[in-house]
């Protein structure tokens, strides 16, 4: 017998087979993720996160010690600092060359202590560069700020470390004060109750630091001379009388207290302009003390010396009243634009100009200066975001909040944060001439991070219902049709429709879009962006889809209280997806909220009996509607509802604690045997119907899943009737037997952990899809078990390595209706229709079957941590099942006769013949026997090709009998000559070996020994 045919024999023995059945093992943590590029919950904010978007940007500063300057942004809400070399690069939705504050690009979880990263940020609202390049940055969420120096001399290889913190005694401290129960001169309080505002840093022509601190109600200043170690004192408070009072007043013409102050500048006289909450600038005139009152306030319209109004906040194109040239709604940034006071009105949507200070008239002719220009609004009583255009553009801002002049006041940086971008514009005074835009790929959009089509914004937050306190979140439906895939977007207003789901990759692009112009918009009611006004192609806050037996999408539009249907979205024309039919309400444009059999509230969940009648959820009238579709025949627009279950008429809308009452419902699903199955979410239950089309009268459920959390979601499979729940506040989703089990057994028999999931489905092929509050859909395929094919040592236990032989097998799928071995080399990357990766590279294929398949590593397999395991459809795309599998250098194991690791190895004596029982070796001759695991072998031939002659690898021990053989006894250890991929070893025997038809034979490699006590593998000898 040939030594081929002894291992490849090994090789080809089934250890176990297993039976498909509904409750397979799937994959706990997700194998692929739509929405977001990595399956690692290193992000959870809307939309695609990749290192050239912004969410929400509070801070802004530029570093003009270096031509070009370099740009910093506080992407706040996405808890980093980016930073742009090349500040005038013409280009537009450029990534960023370098992120602070966290360790990748794609990762914006908050950092700081108590976290992972210490040194990492949280909430980061402020920036300053002094004279030298150095960087501060108020990391508000960890109450600090961090000074980095020139961080983009740092090496691009390391993680930018801070050198000094101000605010805390050390990098691992984050209470208020630095843990003072009262101010201090060291100590911050960067929040404001919870919330974020912009942080206001400034570095004066001394390289003094300037900081407001919004929690105390005051500003304080850092003399450089403290500037160079950690947790530094102030020398200089104002808005207080001194460093341990924390007093304020709402009196907004006072100049003795500041309220919560923000932005912060200093003109070429050294006056200090300070933006405060009470919709005011304060503007304090050197020399500086404690205590100091201010000298003049601009943005109030006083007469005489009363206390003036509270300024209205503006809504679309209401003015106010008669303060258009003098009030502010309030600001929270402030810059020297020429020489005068430039304001970014935030919730104006304006950026205002008054003439320098010595222009201004006396305090008793006009209490506040006169508003000169403005910028971003066509006029001084207009407020409307973006200059009254429906979305982003370059005519106007949202929410404007920092500026930086450059190129000598003839550009401006506008960090634009309710369009979450940074606009670059020319053109003085008015800087209406767009240059370029940061944080979006063009100027017409402004969602948070980037939206292209293949991102979510799922999550909306939670809010009460009716006054109640039940949780509200957004909808994430899923639905499958076939192969296709459809989402609600929720809060981007869409429907992303994926042609083939099987092929799903992370960060995959939808195929089609309902309810925008394009891949890029996100407006409600596009393109009005207005909720008064909406047609049969407009959305608001999609929460449900579901495809009836005909492929039509029924969408349940939510925000705009109806549902509508879009006729085969993948068989229409290039072009906007128009709906042909509306329910719940009596047309496209109409919306009563009432509870009547014919109009709705907010619509949810939707899901179709097996005649093709609908039933819709109904969060706000706490029911759900049941539509009947006519036999033979279809709905029409408007058409009452039939059914109502929940409450006892189509009328009211009240809960109570009666078994037949609904508080909230959301997901909805019905089985085959037409039974509903509603997400009670006020309930904490998931109520159960019998047969829904012949319910009757006010019904009760049948039966109640309960101990639940604010389920979101329900889902029962067609094919299996297991039934899965999106258990959001305890992030968790539950799977639960078939019905008819179900009463015996209520309990859920698998779970797997989710970010408060939000809607739920199953393909065809039973993988579990799981929208969730990260704002991804997290899609959840069968395991396998992974063993090295050598000793059939679990992976669980034993590192794989380069070189190795694994054995992959099925806990529930088939892999293949056949069973192949490879008959061609090199040794084949797919057999059946079937691949498997390791770390993303295609491994040859030995042998496939229904239950098992074995492969080889390659020699250039990952030799450290995890590395992730595919197997997957070559021919559609389809990943059958996943598994995670830990890798080290080496993993030493033995062939065995019996292939199970244990016993007669797979060994040849020095004849050519099988070792055996009854063939032993005879002492003093030299046994060949085969394994794998031997990890890299330098000059190894390509992946899956026979060695053309023997090439050496590293030498184990050799433990023979009770003790090991001298290292000059072990010939040969390397690649066998005619074998793919085996180690073969070469040993002579000891000759003070004691015959026996078992002998203990042992090889341990880097410690690591070929077998796991109890087992031994054993060789024969005989005396001669």
């Amino acid at each position: 017998m040939t030594r081929k045919s002894t291992v490849y024999r090994c090789l080809c023995a089934l250890a176990f087979s297993t039976v498909a059945t509904p409750q397979t093992p799937l994959n706990v943590l997700p194998t692929r993720v739509l929405g977001s590029l990595s399956p690692s919950q290193s992000n959870a904010n809307p939309n695609l996160v990749e290192g050239r978007e912004l969410f929400q940007p509070l801070g802004l500063a530029l570093d003009t010690s270096v031509s070009p300057p370099i740009v910093y942004v506080a992407d706040t809400a996405n808890n980093r600092v980016l930073a742009w070399r090349n500040a005038t690069g013409m280009a537009s939705g450029l990534t960023a060359d370098r992120v602070i504050g966290q360790r990748d690009l794609q990762s914006t979880l908050g950092l700081g202590p108590g976290t992972s990263l210490s040194t990492g940020v949280s909430v980061p609202s402020g920036l300053a560069v002094d004279s030298q390049g150095s960087l501060y940055v108020a990391d508000s969420g960890n109450h600090r700020i961090l000074r980095f120096r020139k961080p983009l001399d740092q090496s691009t290889e390391d993680f930018i470390a801070p050198d000094i913190v101000i605010g805390q005694p050390s990098f691992t401290s984050r209470a208020v004060n630095g843990g003072s129960p009262t101010p201090t001169e060291t100590g911050l309080n960067t929040l404001s109750g919870n919330s974020a505002l912009q942080v206001g840093l400034m570095v004066d022509r001394d390289d003094n630091l300037w900081v407001s601190d919004p929690g105390n109600h005051r500003v304080l200043r850092f003399p450089v001379a403290n500037l160079n170690r950690n947790f530094p004192p102030a020398d200089l408070v104002i808005g207080q009388q001194n460093f341990n009072t924390r007093l304020t007043s709402n009196t907004r013409n006072s100049k003795v207290t500041i309220n919560t102050p923000s932005g912060l500048t200093m003109d070429s006289a050294g006056r200090l302009f300070v933006a405060d909450s009470l919709s005011r600038v304060v503007v304090y005139f050197p020399p500086f003390r404690n205590g100091l009152d201010a000298i003049r306030i601009a943005g109030l319209v006083v007469t005489g010396g009363t206390q003036p109004a509270p300024p209205s906040t503006p809504v679309n194109n209401i003015a106010l009243g008669s303060n258009g040239l003098g009030q502010l709604v309030p600001p929270e940034g402030v810059f020297i634009l020429g020489n005068g006071l430039a304001v970014l009105d935030r919730a104006a949507h304006r950026i205002v100009q008054y003439a320098p200070v010595e222009q201004w008239p006396g305090e008793g002719t006009q209490f506040s200066p006169t508003m000169l220009a403005v910028i971003g609004q066509s006029d001084f009583t207009t407020f409307r975001p973006w200059a009254g255009q429906a979305g982003p553009s370059t005519a106007g801002f949202f929410s404007p909040i920092a500026a930086v002049p450059a190129a000598g006041g003839t550009e401006l940086y506008i960090a634009d944060s309710g369009s979450n971008r940074v606009l670059r514009m020319s053109g003085p005074p008015s800087f209406r001439t767009p240059l370029q835009v940061f944080g979006q790929d063009t100027f017409e959009q402004g969602a948070p991070n980037l939206i292209e089509g293949r991102e979510f914004h799922l999550f909306g937050g939670f809010a009460t219902v009716a006054g109640s306190s039940a949780r509200f979140a957004s909808g994430a439906g899923i639905a499958f049709d076939g192969d296709r895939l459809y989402v609600a977007d929720t809060q981007n207003h869409r429907i992303l429709g994926f042609q083939d789901a099987r092929r799903f990759q992370n960060g995959e692009r939808a195929d089609i879009v309902i309810g925008q112009e394009d891949f890029r918009q996100n407006l409600l009611n596009s393109p009005s962006n207005d909720v008064n006004i909406f047609t049969d192609i407009s959305l608001f806050s999609p929460a449900g889809v579901a495809v009836d037996r005909d492929g039509n999408l029924f969408v349940s539009d939510s925000g705009n209280s109806r549902v509508l249907r879009f006729p085969k979205p993948f068989d229409q024309p290039v072009g906007r997806r128009k709906a042909d039919l509306v329910l719940g309400q009596v047309g496209f444009t109409s919306k009563i909220t009432d509870a009547t059999a014919r109009t709705m509230s907010r619509p949810f969940g939707l899901g179709f009996t097996g005649d093709g009648s609908l039933l819709v959820s109904d969060a706000i009238h706490n029911r759900v509607l049941f539509f009947q579709k006519p036999p033979g025949g279809d709905f029409t627009s408007g058409q009452l509802a039939s059914l109502v279950f929940g409450q006892p008429d189509f009328n009211s809308s009240g809960t109570s604690n009666d078994l037949r009452r609904l508080f909230s419902p959301r997901g909805i699903s019905v089985d085959t045997d037409d039974r509903l199955y509603v997400a009670d979410t006020g309930r904490a239950r998931v109520a159960i119907y019998d047969r829904a089309p012949s319910a009757g009268t006010d019904p009760s459920p049948a039966f109640s899943i309960t101990g639940l959390s604010s389920p979101h979601g329900v889902y029962v499979s067609p094919a299996t009737g297991e039934i899965w729940v999106a258990n959001t506040i305890n992030n968790t989703a539950l799977r639960y037997p078939l019905f008819n089990q179900l009463t015996q057994n209520p309990n859920p028999t698998f779970s797997i952990p989710a970010v408060s999931p939000l809607g739920i489905a199953q393909d065809r092929f039973g993988n579990l899809f799981v929208a969730d509050a990260s704002n991804r859909i997290a899609i959840h395929v069968p395991t396998v078990g992974i063993s090295n094919a050598g000793n059939f040592v679990s992976s669980t236990s034993r590192t794989l390595a380069p070189n190795t032989y694994m054995s992959i097998f099925s806990t529930g799928i088939r892999f293949s209706e056949e069973t192949v071995s490879f008959s061609t080399v090199p040794m084949p990357k797919e057999l059946s229709d079937t691949q498997v990766t390791l770390a993303g590279k295609a491994l040859p294929l030995h042998f496939v079957s229904a239950n098992q398949i074995n492969a080889l590593t390659t020699n250039d397999s990952p030799t450290s941590a995890n590395a992730e395991i595919i197997v997957s459809r070559p021919s559609t795309g389809q990943i059958l099942a996943a598994g995670n599998v830990a890798m080290g250098p080496v993993a030493p194991s033995l062939f065995t006769k019996l292939a199970n690791g244990t016993g007669q190895l797979a060994a040849l004596n020095q004849d050519g013949t099988e070792n055996s029982a009854t063939n032993a070796a005879p002492r003093g001759s030299v046994i060949q026997v085969f394994g794998t695991g031997i990890g890299f072998v330098g000059g190894a031939p390509a992946d899956g090709d026979v060695p053309g002659a023997a090439v050496p690898g590293p030498t184990p021990e050799v433990l023979i009998g009770t003790g090991f053989v001298p290292p000059e006894n072990v010939q040969y250890s390397g690649l066998a000559p005619s074998l793919i991929g085996v180690w073969q070893i070469n040993v002579r025997i000891p000759e003070n070996i004691a015959p026996s038809p078992s002998v203990a034979f042992v090889i341990r490699l880097n410690s690591i020994p070929n077998n796991q006590l109890p087992q031994v593998t054993t060789i024969a000898v005989r005396q001669q």
